[in-house]
């Protein structure tokens, strides 16, 4: 008897276009009908998968950020919150790199410098809950996951 579904989504569940099958609506709700847990596991910021499955995504799990944020539905169930001075360490290699772009990911949102708004619709395919910030140091969340684009 299959219990849970567990799948990637990028380059797995979604297609070229990052949309998955509208067929998956009808099997999630077989699924669900036969107690089948479905989870999507993936690097991607968790409020940008929730907000693709709506209105689906309140009976789902998500594992997101690299595993460093895990819920049921809209419920927190895990979150690794990376201590401060460890995230000042990546900070102090990878701000001073121009040709690196620090994507700082809390619970709340990811945070970008400023200087980096031109990349904008780049960050907008991976992140829909983000803020331009004049330096990180005025961020004021758990911090999950650091990312560069």
């Amino acid at each position: 008897m299959i219990k849970l579904i567990a799948t990637d989504m990028d380059g797995t569940f979604l297609n070229s276009d990052k949309q998955f099958d509208k067929e998956f609506v009808d099997i999630f709700y077989e699924m669900k009908k036969q107690n089948i847990k479905f989870v999507i596991a993936s690097g991607n910021q968790y409020y940008r998968l929730y907000q693709k499955f709506i209105p689906l995504s309140e009976h789902m799990y998500f594992v997101t950020e690299n595993g460093g944020y895990i819920a049921e539905g809209a419920t927190e169930l895990y979150s690794n919150i990376i201590k401060p001075e460890h995230v000042m360490l990546v900070r102090n290699v990878l701000e001073n790199n121009k040709r690196i772009v620090l994507v700082v990911c809390g619970k709340k949102g990811a945070y970008i410098l400023k200087d980096h708004f031109d990349l904008r619709n780049e960050i907008k395919k991976y992140y829909c809950n983000y803020s331009f910030v004049n330096s990180f140091d005025e961020v004021n969340d758990d911090i999950i996951k650091n990312s560069c684009l």
